[in-house]
């Protein structure tokens, strides 16, 4: 339910470490609101839905690159690069770890 995921932000929002990155966009264009833990060179950045307080994508960006480990001969990451990301489209209640959130909202899939 929307008011247990805002009671989530919020107490993800008062984590140490957590900083508040305020607006953003995610890939899809979808406005939210941002928050990310910096580790080992990337932060780690949640984009949340600020009227359902849905994550609408999860993103890895290389802050500190530097710090980033890397195989011998592998390029390096560039300051502020997106290393990896996952943006979430739908999400719902579902029978088993195969299956599909419907996108109206209605009986949960079992998956394939």
């Amino acid at each position: 339910p929307a008011r247990v995921r805002a009671a989530l932000y919020r107490m993800i929002e008062r984590l140490p470490g957590i900083e508040s990155l305020g607006p953003m966009a995610d890939k899809l264009g979808r406005h939210g609101i941002g928050v990310g833990l910096t580790q080992y060179g990337v932060r780690d950045v949640l984009i949340f839905d600020p009227a359902t307080s849905a994550v609408l994508e999860r993103e890895g960006v290389a802050v500190h690159p530097s710090q980033i480990p890397v195989p011998p001969g592998a390029p390096k990451f560039r300051l502020n690069e997106v290393i990896n990301y996952t943006v979430y489209q739908t999400s719902g209640v579902v029978n088993s770890s195969t299956g599909v959130p419907s996108a109206a909202g209605g009986p949960p899939s079992h998956g394939a």
